[in-house]
């Protein structure tokens, strides 16, 4: 015999019942008359004041605060656009307490599932409940916001679980379902064409898929609010992110989901024809630095100067000059003033990363100074101007230490680049002032948490995968699993498209990460011909080369690898089927990882494979931990210090061994810890001093 349904909770009136029923009283108005009298229905306010309309429309009270003269907060609860508590209204018959054992009860009960699609949910959520969460309905609470919490704790996805991306859906959305049925989570069930008019007609207009995806499931809940395209402000937004976050079974951050929302209404209001022109600023970036437009015109000609000459004076042509002078060059002027102070060696032609790094740093220091009144924007004439000791610890005290404190990197790159830019380019530098940059520096080094090894993000996102067998296990098996994936895909479909190839893209990185923890600009870029040498026959080994350039500062040593023949198969897989696709503007591109631009790599890879762990295995691992993570994982398994320090190219003593130095000492200590418990656990105390313990 089933159970009887969950009863149906009373309606709770909204903030204008109070009111309007106080208002009609005080002058006689009937309810009938004064839904009249703005131009609703008659049963407009009788429904209010007894809490069967559960969404009261933003113009709806509006009308009403401008007809009785009522102040629109007492109308709304005190947010003049009614958000929040017009949205506690939409969360108003949600039941509390319930574990999924009702939600397998409600979903019983449901007389509208056919037999089959009934029998199919109730499978899967004991799927969800005994073969996922290992227990018992009894004891899983019908939370969404609990269930997601404790799958984001577990880093589940469908390679964690050992399923499909289709089946982890379909699971996910049974359960979902059920606890709509149960009214654990709000229902929210009427389709996109069903919305008003006002919304109907915009969402209509939308041609981009991606985009009516992205904004679908809002304009259903402000349709179910009463809220119409123009009254949707930052609060909108908001209140909504609150809603999906208590009741969305979802384990995507509430940053990435306000940041996707944010897109897409941008998108539409700068696209879509009639759509409001307000623009969602909620949760978006500070730009911190000025255009280079807001400066004098001298200012961006001398980074530009100094760029075309990577950063050595009159070397901009250094193609045209000879031996003797491009070494001429390479001698600083004011070398022979410094000797008795400090070496400085020659200055060496910078690469294009570090331009690309001191760019963005002339920029911030130069926008924060003038944000902090230090200068005005025409006071700065040269970018010498910012290679200053006393601007740049200003703007350290004034700007980054009150933002991101003292702990991180940024402040002491900062002072790095800027003596790198006076020590190269301004003429009248003094020793007492490269000196006090360096002594910024040794300043620094004592604030930072990772000054003599991991700091506390990388520890807290390393733990996961070093500490745990399995989850390592995960990682490293995943690339071969997401190309298995797209093979079984494309051998079904016919067809490979771009989504796939960046699938499969993604993937080659991680394996070759997993070989060879090259640093993530080298692996980037990647040359076919140079770098790898895949077998000319199936079956047998390749090789990893990578010889990097001279002027590079650390990491010089060349890194080779043996590639293994299943590895080898994978990235020929991917070079003779998806690197086409995603060369197909550039075919004669020679990197592994092409870009958009015409014979460059691409830019997206970081952000690719992020994306795709992420998605996977619920952690977030950026481009340069991987090369913690192998190394970690190589003194895990050898205790040899030196290995590592091959393996990755590091100077021995350097400080990026240390990190590997809290690594060992930490196992250690987990060593340690497990003597200890099979010593206590073998070990039968004696009567006496049992009872001895037990009068304590």
């Amino acid at each position: 015999m089933s159970k009887a349904r969950p009863a149906r909770a009373v309606p709770t009136p909204s903030p204008a019942a109070a009111a309007l029923r106080s208002y009609c009283q005080e002058t006689g108005t009937s309810m009938r008359a004064l839904s009249l009298a703005i131009g609703r229905g008659e049963k407009y306010i009788a429904d209010i004041c007894g809490g069967h309309s559960r969404h009261p429309d933003v113009e709806g009270l509006r009308a009403l605060a401008q007809h009785t003269g009522l102040p629109l907060t007492s109308l709304t609860g005190g947010d003049e656009t009614g958000c929040a508590d017009v949205t506690e209204e939409l969360a108003g018959t949600v039941r509390a307490g319930l574990f999924m054992t009702d939600v397998l009860a409600a979903v019983r009960d449901d007389d509208a599932l056919t037999p089959g699609g009934r029998d199919k949910r109730i499978r899967n959520i004991k799927v969800f409940c005994f073969g996922w969460l290992k227990r018992d309905p009894s004891a899983v609470p019908a939370d969404a916001r609990w269930l997601s919490n404790y799958i984001l704790e577990k880093g589940w996805g469908p390679a964690a679980l050992g399923v499909s991306e289709k089946r982890w859906n379909d699971v996910l959305s049974s359960v979902r379902r059920g606890l709509e049925t149960a009214r654990a989570i709000p229902r929210q069930n009427k389709p996109i064409t069903a919305v008003g008019a006002e919304w109907r007609g915009l969402y209509d207009k939308i041609d981009e898929s991606w985009l009516a995806t992205s904004l679908s499931p809002f304009i259903r809940y402000c349709d179910a609010l009463g809220l119409q395209p123009s009254d949707v402000t930052d609060a909108t937004i908001g209140a909504y992110t609150e809603f999906r976050e208590a009741y969305d079974l979802s384990t995507s951050p509430t940053s990435r989901k306000i940041a996707k929302l944010r897109t897409a209404w941008n998108r539409a209001a700068a696209t879509v024809d009639g759509w409001p022109s307000v623009i969602i600023t909620l949760g978006a970036r500070q730009r911190l630095n000025l255009p280079w437009t807001a400066f004098p015109d001298s200012f961006r000609e001398s980074w530009i100067a100094y760029e075309t000459s990577r950063g050595v004076p009159g070397y901009a042509n250094h193609n045209q000059m000879t031996l003797l002078e491009r070494a001429r060059a390479r001698q600083p002027e004011h070398q022979t003033v410094l000797d008795g102070k400090m070496r400085l060696g020659d200055i060496t032609p910078l690469e294009d990363s570090t331009l690309r790094a001191q760019e963005g740093t002339v920029r911030f220091l130069a926008s924060a100074a003038v944000r902090t009144g230090l200068v005005t924007a025409d006071e700065l004439s040269n970018i010498g101007d910012i290679a200053a000791p006393e601007l740049v610890a200003h703007v350290i005290h004034e700007d980054v230490q009150p933002r991101l404190g003292l702990a991180t990197g940024y402040a002491d790159n900062l002072v790095k680049h800027a003596a790198s830019i006076a020590r190269r380019w301004v003429p009248e530098i003094t020793a007492d002032e490269l000196l006090i940059f360096r002594a910024l520096r040794a300043e620094l080094a004592t604030e930072r948490e990772d000054s003599d090894g991991l700091s506390d993000r990388d520890r807290r996102r390393l733990a996961p995968f070093l500490g745990d067998v399995d989850t390592m296990a995960r990682l490293v098996s995943l690339p071969a699993w997401i190309i298995e994936r797209n093979e079984a895909k494309r051998e079904r479909d016919g067809i490979v498209t771009r989504d796939m190839a960046r699938d499969v893209q993604a993937a080659v990185a991680m394996l070759i990460e997993q070989t060879l923890p090259v640093r993530w600009g080298d692996l980037t870029r990647t040359l076919l011909d140079t770098n790898i040498m895949l077998p000319a026959k199936p079956g047998g080994t390749g090789m990893l080369y990578y010889r990097i350039s001279k002027t590079r500062k650390k990491g010089r040593r060349k890194q080779q690898a043996h590639l293994s023949a299943w590895k080898c198969e994978l990235i020929r897989t991917f070079i003779l089927i998806y690197h086409p696709v995603l060369a197909a503007n550039d075919p004669l591109n020679r990197h592994l990882f092409p870009g958009q631009i015409s014979g460059e790599p691409t830019t997206r890879l970081g952000d690719d494979v992020r994306a795709r762990v992420y998605a996977w295995l619920g952690y977030t691992v950026n481009p340069h931990l991987w090369r913690k993570l192998m190394g970690g994982y190589l003194l895990l398994q050898t205790n040899d210090m030196e290995k590592v320090a091959d393996l990755l190219g590091h100077v021995e003593g350097s400080r990026a061994t240390r990190v590997y130095v809290e690594m060992k000492s930490a196992w250690a200590a987990q060593e340690l810890d497990a003597h200890v418990t099979r010593l206590t656990e073998a070990t039968r105390m004696p009567d006496d001093i049992r009872r001895r313990l037990a009068q304590l």
